[in-house]
């Protein structure tokens, strides 16, 4: 920490009083609760270290210089690899990218009992967002994405809905399996189409385009349901910042 200036970031054991520590909270059905314990000693990096945003901060300049890597070095952790099926994973060295707008945005979520967090960094402008929070229920990736995009002076907008008529909605309607631990169920209810993805809360979906619904809750997380050559619905795919995050087929009777 020391090298990089980051100078209120510890290694978060709960024995030292550490200043303006703050709990970690988890929503429940009947309200917020203290988040279910986890000893520091079991996540170590992945979870373990407690910094503020000015920490932060003092990380991301330094990863402009070469006081923890070389440039050559960190480069490899922003490149796309190639997975044995020959598609392209759009994850280096523990680093997502995607494009938004002109701009190669770098990110990464991280999430434990009671917090969740998500940094998005822009190369070319030495942009910098991050988002803590002492709340696990909910990903603060649409927020930090916003706070980019309001920076880059191109705000984030949400698609604008089409009509669908009842009837098509309800032509959507089906168990669609992505794996045999997880299936995805379409269910229509009060003139809405809902997704609900294994035993999460269903989640209800806004047409934008033909076959094609965002999610309510998150814009940048996408549904297309894919026709056969008969005109009918045989799967639909997951599309995250506009890459393929799964595909679920459907499953018959």
């Amino acid at each position: 920490f020391e090298p990089v200036g980051m100078k209120t970031a510890v290694y978060d054991m709960p024995q030292p009083i550490i200043p303006r520590r703050v709990a970690g909270y988890s929503q429940s059905p009947n309200g917020y609760v203290n988040a279910e314990y986890v000893g520091m000693t079991q996540p170590y990096a992945a979870g373990s270290l407690a910094a503020t945003v000015y920490d932060l901060a003092a990380w991301d300049n330094a990863l402009y210089s070469e006081k923890l890597l070389k440039q050559e070095t960190l480069a490899l952790a922003y490149e796309s690899v190639t997975l044995n099926d020959g598609s392209l994973f759009h994850y280096g060295f523990g680093w997502g990218f995607h494009a938004y707008e002109g701009h190669r945005l770098i990110s990464h979520s991280g999430g434990i009992h009671g917090f969740a967090t998500h940094a998005i960094r822009e190369l070319t402008t030495q942009t910098f967002v991050v988002v803590l929070t002492n709340n696990d229920s909910k990903s603060p990736e649409l927020l930090a994405l916003k706070l980019m995009a309001e920076a880059l002076g191109k705000p984030l907008r949400a698609p604008e809905p089409i009509p669908v008529a009842n009837e098509i909605l309800q032509s959507y309607i089906g168990l669609f399996k992505i794996n045999e631990a997880l299936s995805r169920k379409i269910f229509y209810e009060t003139g809405n189409l809902f997704s609900q993805l294994g035993e999460q809360p269903p989640i209800e979906l806004i047409p934008v385009a033909e076959h094609r619904f965002v999610m309510v809750n998150n814009i940048l997380a996408k549904l297309q349901f894919v026709l056969d050559e008969n005109g009918r619905i045989v799967a639909i795919e997951q599309y995250y910042h506009d890459h393929l995050a799964n595909r679920a087929e459907k499953v018959t009777a």
